[in-house]
Formats: C-alpha cells, sequence, structure tokens
C-alpha cells in the first residue's frame, strides 16, 4: 500500500540585499550621480528597491534594512522605568496591569502599552495569577 505525502511549501522571506550593495546604491546616486533607472540596471535589481534604500538613507543616515519581528523588549522601558516597575510589583503583587501603567506615570512621568507592560512582566517570570475576593 502507497500513501501520498503532500509537502506544504513553506513560505520565507528572501534575505535582504548586503550592505556592500546598499552602500554602492548610495554612492552611484550622490557620487556618481547616476538616475534611479540608471543604477537599477547597472546593478541588476529593481528601481523600486533603488528608490527604498535611498529613502531610508534620506530618512535614517543608514541603509541597514529594518529588524523584522517584533521589537525587543528590553527597549519598551529604560532601565531605571523596570527598576520603579519591578518593585512595585514586589510592594503590590495583586495590582492590575492599568494600575502599574498609572504607577509608572505618576513617579517617571512616561508608560509603556499595557501589552509592553504584560511582556516585560512575563520576561522577568511574572505570571497571570489569581486574585482571592
Amino acid at each position: 500500500m502507497y500513501f501520498l505525502h503532500v509537502r506544504k511549501k513553506s513560505f520565507s522571506m528572501p534575505a535582504p540585499y548586503s550592505l556592500d550593495l546598499r552602500w554602492r546604491i548610495i554612492e552611484l546616486h550622490f557620487v556618481e550621480n547616476k538616475t534611479k533607472r540608471s543604477i537599477a540596471r547597472h546593478l541588476r535589481i529593481s528601481v523600486s528597491t533603488v528608490h527604498r534604500i535611498l529613502q531610508r538613507f534620506a530618512e535614517y543616515g543608514d541603509v541597514r534594512p529594518a529588524r523584522i519581528g517584533r521589537p525587543d523588549i528590553t527597549t519598551l522601558l529604560t532601565r531605571a522605568q523596570l527598576l520603579v516597575l519591578m518593585e512595585y510589583v514586589l510592594n503590590n503583587p495583586t495590582s492590575y496591569l492599568r494600575e502599574m501603567e498609572q504607577y509608572l506615570i505618576d513617579s517617571t512621568g512616561s508608560s509603556s502599552n499595557l501589552v509592553g507592560l504584560h511582556r516585560i512582566l512575563r520576561h522577568n517570570g511574572y505570571s497571570y495569577k489569581r486574585v482571592s475576593a
């Protein structure tokens, strides 16, 4: 007896263009005064790719590709804000996320969104808990 095995096609994003190629686009455009179309033809890439890389350089001053995925949770709060949050959680273990957010606003002047606070707490070993009435 034979079974038909169907392989699922997995979709993955292609690798980003190398930094050498990206900086070469900048050099061709700004130093050698080439047009986007001539750069694309010369490097055998699309005009829209050249445009996106030039646009990224104009906006950020760098050509590195944007990070894909969730933002790093360590950048959601500063170290001082994280210490304030952890101290509050230790002193008030039954508090809700909204209360934590309000305490962060009152004590540091800035806040994170509730999802970000939840992810930070989970990253630091805290989980959901039942509050007895």
